[in-house]
């Protein structure tokens, strides 16, 4: 019988990759928040961690694709795009947030295999060392525990009809405790104090809406460069 499962950063990434899941990439405080929003709005997304590579006008933030003409954006982030960047070799990877959190559970119901929510978690004190073009992206990073991650995960078991594993049941009970506030404890995050503290606390409100977006957005290599966009 086909499973729902739960793992975290790159170690849970590899563990999915062996396994042949489909992946769903979660890095709600932004990333996937932000790749959600941009690819409703039909831009092509190439993640990269490396910072000094990025589309000038456009960030982690989904408010910058808001009421801009689609284009291809070049978006850096030290953990979503990470794990995009290492999942080259993975079945299938979607990216999924609070806000498109019934679309991603009707896709994994739909396809009906053997799916791993991957919640990316934060950077530890290790910096990244990124390898830029082609090659496989590889570190020794550590990585935190995001409440953020766990309460989008949830919110995606708590829609899927499929078996889950016990972690799954558990961040799925997580989500329906706090589904009515959701952004009162999305505010209690460490997340958001970092971006509080960078005038971005806003972000914290446009990635709350539960259910905003329909989309379900895919990574695709195309000559070995990976862009995400709406299926």
């Amino acid at each position: 019988m086909s499973e729902l499962r739960l793992e975290w950063g790159i170690k849970g990434l590899k563990k999915a990759l062996k396994r042949r899941d489909n992946i769903v990439i979660i890095d709600q405080l932004r990333f996937s928040s932000a790749v959600v929003t941009a690819t409703s709005l039909q831009f092509t997304i190439e993640p990269t961690s490396d910072n000094l590579r990025r589309t000038e006008g456009f960030s982690l933030s989904p408010s910058t694709f808001l009421n801009k003409k689609p284009s291809r954006v070049v978006v850096e982030s030290p953990n979503g795009a990470y794990l995009s960047l290492n999942a080259r070799k993975a079945k299938c990877v979607i990216y999924g947030s609070i806000l498109n959190a019934k679309a991603i559970a009707n896709w994994i119901d739909k396809i009906g295999e053997n799916t791993t929510l991957i919640a990316a978690g934060e950077v530890g004190p290790e910096r990244l060392q990124f390898i830029t073009g082609n090659e496989l992206v590889l570190s020794k990073r550590n990585k935190i525990f995001a409440m953020e991650d766990a309460l989008a995960a949830g919110a995606i078991a708590h829609f899927v009809k499929m078996n889950k594993s016990k972690e799954c049941i558990g961040v799925q009970e997580l989500f329906e405790n706090t589904k009515n506030k959701l952004l009162e404890t999305l505010r209690d995050t460490a997340s958001h104090r970092y971006l509080e503290s960078r005038s971005r606390g806003d972000d914290t409100v446009l990635c709350s809406k539960l259910n905003l977006y329909k989309v379900v957005p895919k990574l695709f290599f195309v000559r070995g460069i990976p862009e995400i966009r709406a299926r």
